[in-house]
Parts: structure tokens; sequence; C-alpha cells
């Protein structure tokens, strides 16, 4: 899937696709062709009432490396936390 947004008021995209699924437990996303290059890889166990998620965000910067890390971490910790919020709704629904 080819995804646009903006980045510090820059027009960005990247390309995600499915590396690996095992449904409903484990999906692992491919990031490539924008600014970062990486992996996104979501497990999910059920455990008493709810559910345990677990994510790993492995990757670096391709074209924004220029930035001290702290300018990329921030943007990046709110994304992730959106995705998580969405992961919930869609997993405890």
């Amino acid at each position: 899937m080819r995804h646009r947004g903006a980045f510090l008021g820059q027009e960005i995209s990247w390309l995600t696709e499915v590396e690996t699924v095992h449904f409903p437990h484990v999906l692992t996303l491919r990031v490539s062709e924008g600014p970062f290059e990486g992996t996104v890889r979501y497990e999910i166990q059920r455990s008493g009432a709810g559910s345990r998620a677990r994510v790993r965000n492995v990757g670096k910067p391709t074209s924004l490396g220029f930035l001290p890390t702290a300018m990329i971490e921030g943007p990046m910790r709110s994304a992730m936390a959106a995705d998580l919020a969405r992961l919930k709704a869609l997993v405890e629904g």
C-alpha cells in the first residue's frame, strides 16, 4: 500500500508491504520507498479477559538522516500510539 503524509511540513510517501501474516496473532510489515526503511511486527495474544500486544519497530531514516534523532522519535512515537489505539479497537471489537 502506498501511503502519503507530512513530516515537519514536508509531503512524504512510503510503501508498506505485508511480509508475514499468521492470522490472528502475527503481522509483519516491511516499510520501503520513503524517508524510512524497516519493519513493524505486531504480535497479539489473548490474555485473561483481554489481549496483550507486542510491537517491534525496527528501521532507519533514509532521507532524513540530517535531522537529530530527537526530532524523528517524537513524531514516530505519536504515530505508533495512534496505530496501537486502532489495533486495540480492531482486536477488542
